[in-house]
């Protein structure tokens, strides 16, 4: 282990590059050298000031549980001097990180304003402004023909095609008086999107709205799609949970285990679910058919997933 730590603290030390230190640092904390790691981050966190490798180390902590280091982190970079697109971005996610949305899409328009051109901070002030209620905001970044709130949302729907984005939309529409624009982008996204995630979130979006039968029509649909990619199986699943099919979202789980073992999504969801059928025993078989790590004791299994089962949230 000496030569590994001598290794990764030549490497640290050679490549400057934000990403790669933070990918370093967590290969230290793999290889159980938490010394060499604290230091690594104690040295950032004094000396940086490079807020990519600030936000990398955030998220970092947050992945070790450390919440409030990041939280340090959020709160020192929400607070950094405007002086470019990044920081500004960096800075707006840093306050939604800390819980002050409304911060948030002040420091993201500001810099909108300053660093004319940086569409990447829109698409950030446009979801933001969507959670706050505030979609007005963005409008006076989207040219002269954004004259309304449903030229707007046209203009946001043309421009932001991803699924969650859409979604947002559809809800925000449908909320504020723009019921048949959200009825029209709805029944696009159902007639041409072959995204599992579109569908998932439409059905998703029915059910809040209290439209159970066309949710489960979708559901269904889900439940039943071909299984070609990971995300296939994954919101397959989930469908069938929400049909109260937890046998078949069991067989279909442990299926995209199989074939795809380094998904954390298939795997933790599986997990869940056979805790909350109390199979440990098959959670075990296929914990070995994948060469997953040392299975966890039946105590802690129940613990850590009955505690985390996937009914909370679907």
């Amino acid at each position: 282990q000496g030569s590994e730590a001598q290794a990764l603290d030549l490497l640290l030390d050679t490549y400057r590059d934000p990403q790669i230190q933070v990918n370093l640092i967590a290969c230290c904390l793999r290889a159980g050298l938490t010394d060499l790691a604290e230091r690594k981050i104690r040295s950032s966190l004094q000396g940086s000031d490079t807020m990519e490798l600030l936000w990398g180390l955030s998220d970092l902590l947050l992945s070790q549980g450390r919440t409030k280091d990041a939280e340090a982190i959020y709160r020192q970079l929400s607070a950094r001097e405007l002086d470019s697109a990044q920081s500004a971005l960096y800075s707006g996610l840093a306050a939604y990180r800390l819980g002050h949305p409304e911060q948030a899409a002040d420091l993201l328009e500001a810099g909108l304003r300053k660093f004319q051109g940086a569409d990447h901070l829109l698409e950030h002030l446009a979801r933001i402004c969507l959670e706050i209620q505030a979609v007005n905001r963005v409008g006076r970044f989207l040219g002269a023909g954004a004259r309304s709130e449903a030229k707007i949302c046209e203009l946001l729907f043309e421009r932001f095609i991803d699924s969650r984005a859409q979604i947002g939309l559809i809800e925000y529409c449908t909320k504020h008086g723009l019921a048949e624009l959200a009825e029209r982008k709805l029944a696009q996204i159902l007639r041409t999107s072959t995204d599992a995630a579109a569908h998932w979130g439409v059905a998703d979006l029915l059910t809040k709205f209290g439209r159970r039968n066309e949710a489960t029509d979708i559901y269904k649909q889900l439940s039943a799609r071909d299984l070609e990619t990971s995300e296939d199986y994954y919101y397959s699943s989930l469908a069938l949970l929400r049909l109260d099919n937890s046998s078949g979202c069991a067989d279909i789980l442990e299926q995209g285990w199989q074939r795809y073992p380094e998904n954390n999504n298939l795997s933790t969801l599986y997990r869940q679910v056979c805790a909350s059928r109390l199979e440990y025993d098959r959670y075990l078989s296929s914990n070995s058919k994948v060469g997953a790590a040392a299975p966890l004791s039946m105590a802690d299994f129940y613990e850590e997933f009955s505690r985390r089962a996937p009914f909370h949230f679907i």
